[in-house]
């Protein structure tokens, strides 16, 4: 001030040079270059996290699981207050290959959502990382990168928690990313055996510009949910970094999320299995879909989201169906029901799945007064092979990938759900 107050009348011209001096030297920075040091991510991850509300019960991203039905089912009646995507592999988007346009739809379809939203895509290159959160940036709050996935098609590909091998590719990523993208970067990791290695990884991540981190308190041996998380690992990568740090796994209701986030020190937990088999987690008691009855309301909720928001194929709306019914489907008085939900080729339709619910409710001596949805003014039930041969049309078309097929596949978990990633 006092240099510009001593300025004679042609300061307006210095003051101009001033300025173009600062400009340059600010884009002469690290950032500028590609590289982003710890206090420009913390400064951009607590504003992104203030802007957002401080969200404090995140769903978390899951394949096949977490559409827009499911997010908005979630967040609106679950108490959580904010979603991922599922995980969409980023080399299939740029190609437009497999479920490109069945990804697409969805996020279009939740343009404007009320709640924060994160795309997740898992890559091993920097190009295609940013070449798929380009395609998707205009309808998400930030993209996250996979570095989790401990399945078996990761590993032959490389991608999820067995890309945390590589970190030179994991910092290009991120750094490439960081500084090309509008929207936030994070990231969501499993920890190492070594936790010095684990907290050595998450500091890479920030100085590399990522602006949250997610971290699952297991390695990616213990896959099948084996052992409790290391909480305490977590702990000491959120003292150590600067950035918000969402704790994850073996979150099974919001009293087991209130003592994680006490224990950790985290700004937010994330829950993927047990939200599966209680949408209402954060809102409900833990044993609350112990009962049938409030079971049935759950799935009726879904379905209802599924009609508005049209999940990208059928198998969402079957594998959520049995997921939360699965204790009933599976008993010996209802296995054909189970096979006639999960694995008959010709039971595709929110209809079809509908009248196997009244069956099962019958069967179960489960009234359905409560919901018209289900119900249906009390019309006879219809048997199996009515069900199988009823005339509706399907609207889904089942063109997933391969590898995504395999990453829910009953073989992969301890209990038929969804890997908590």
């Amino acid at each position: 001030l006092i240099i510009v107050q001593t300025i004679s009348n042609r300061g307006w011209f210095v003051v101009r040079i001033i300025t173009a001096i600062i400009t340059v030297t600010m884009d002469a920075t690290p950032e500028a270059d590609g590289i982003i040091n710890c206090t420009n991510s913390a400064k951009r991850g607590w504003a992104f996290w203030n802007s957002i509300g401080n969200p404090k019960f995140i769903c978390a991203p899951m394949v096949l699981q977490s559409e827009t039905a499911f997010r908005r089912l979630v967040v609106e009646e679950g108490g959580c207050d904010m979603a991922y995507t599922p995980m969409m592999h980023a080399d299939h988007f740029v190609a437009q290959q497999y479920s490109f346009q069945e990804h697409m739809e969805d996020l279009l379809q939740d343009r404007n959502h009320s709640y924060p939203l994160i795309a997740q895509f898992c890559a091993t290159s920097a190009a295609d990382f940013l070449a798929a959160a380009k395609l998707v940036e205009p309808f998400v709050d930030a993209v996250d990168l996979n570095l989790g996935c401990p399945q078996r098609s990761a590993e032959r590909e490389g991608f999820g928690a067995f890309l945390m091998e590589k970190s030179n590719i994991v910092k290009d990523i991120v750094t490439t990313a960081a500084a090309s993208l509008k929207v936030p970067v994070c990231c969501k990791i499993r920890v190492f055996e070594d936790e010095d290695a684990t907290i050595t990884f998450a500091k890479m991540l920030q100085d590399a510009g990522c602006c949250v981190l997610t971290v699952h308190g297991r390695t990616r041996k213990q896959r099948h949910h084996e052992g409790t998380p290391n909480y305490s690992l977590i702990k000491k990568i959120v003292q150590t970094l600067d950035i918000p740090v969402i704790a994850n796994g073996a979150i099974d209701g919001k009293d087991t999320a209130l003592r994680v986030l006490e224990k950790t020190g985290a700004c937010a937990v994330m829950a993927a299995t047990a939200l599966l088999e209680n949408p209402k987690l954060f809102t409900t008691e833990k044993n609350y879909c112990s009962n049938l009855q409030h079971v049935i309301k759950c799935v009726t909720l879904y379905l209802q989201y599924a009609e508005l928001y049209p999940p990208p194929t059928f198998r969402y709306i079957r594998d959520h169906i049995v997921t939360l019914l699965y204790s009933w489907l599976t008993n010996d008085s209802n296995i054909d029901l189970y096979n006639m939900i999960g694995k008959n080729p010709h039971v595709t339709t929110i209809p079809q799945y509908k009248e196997c619910i009244r069956v099962l409710c019958h069967r179960q001596g489960i009234s359905l007064s409560s919901s018209r949805e289900i119900n249906q003014h009390h019309k006879p039930l219809l048997s199996l092979h009515q069900i199988k041969c009823m005339t509706a049309k399907p609207i889904y078309c089942d063109t997933i990938n391969d590898n995504d097929a395999e990453d829910v596949n009953h073989d992969d978990s301890d209990d038929g759900l969804q890997i908590d990633w």
